[in-house]
C-alpha cells in the first residue's frame, strides 16, 4: 500500500481544560435560564375574572328566565345561531339561527314560568368563551310541581359584544 503525501493522517485531540471564567459565565446563564423559566404562550384569565361586559350578559339572561322575556334572549342570540337543549327531552339539542332561538324561548316561557335562575359558577375559556352553569328553577303550566335544572350557558366574544351560543340542560339535574 502506498501513501500519498498530500494527505495528512486524521489526528484526534483531546480537549484541553475550558478556562475557568467561561465556565462560570456558561454556569450563571443556564441558572438565569432555568429559573426565568419558558415564557407563557397565552395568558389564562382565573375563573373569578369574569370580563364585567361578559357578567352583564349572563345578568340579562337570568333577568330575562324570570321575566319569561323570549325577546331579550333572541337579542342576545350570536348572529351565527345557537345549540339550545331546554326542552324537557335532555338529549335533544337543537341548532337554531337567531329568528328561531326566538320562537324557542317564546315557547318555552309558555310551557312554564321561571321561579329563579341563578349562577352557581362561571368560567372563562381560552378561546374567548364564557361558560356558566345556573340553577333553573321553574313550574311547568299545568303542573303544580317544580322543577329544578341545572343549566350550561356559554357565551361567546362577539364584535358586537358577548352573545349566547349555546344553552343545555345538564343531565343529573
Amino acid at each position: 500500500m502506498t501513501t500519498r503525501p498530500d494527505i495528512r493522517p486524521i489526528t484526534r485531540r483531546t480537549p484541553g481544560p475550558v478556562p475557568a471564567r467561561v465556565s462560570a459565565a456558561a454556569l450563571a446563564l443556564s441558572l438565569v435560564i432555568a429559573a426565568v423559566g419558558p415564557a407563557p404562550a397565552r395568558v389564562v384569565i382565573e375563573d373569578d375574572a369574569v370580563p364585567a361586559a361578559a357578567q352583564g350578559v349572563l345578568e340579562r339572561i337570568a333577568d330575562a328566565f324570570v321575566a319569561s322575556d323570549h325577546g331579550a334572549l333572541g337579542d342576545l342570540v350570536h348572529p351565527d345561531g345557537v345549540r339550545l337543549g331546554l326542552g324537557p327531552e335532555a338529549d335533544r339539542i337543537s341548532e337554531l339561527t337567531p329568528a328561531q332561538a326566538f320562537y324557542y324561548f317564546k315557547a318555552l316561557f309558555k310551557s312554564g314560568r321561571t321561579e329563579q335562575f341563578d349562577y352557581l359558577r362561571e368560567r372563562v375559556t381560552r378561546d374567548d368563551r364564557v361558560l356558566a352553569v345556573a340553577t333553573w328553577r321553574r313550574v311547568p303550566s299545568g303542573h303544580g310541581g317544580v322543577e329544578m335544572r341545572r343549566v350550561l350557558v356559554t357565551i361567546t366574544r362577539h364584535a358586537r359584544g358577548w352573545r349566547i351560543t349555546g344553552m343545555t340542560a345538564l343531565s343529573g339535574g
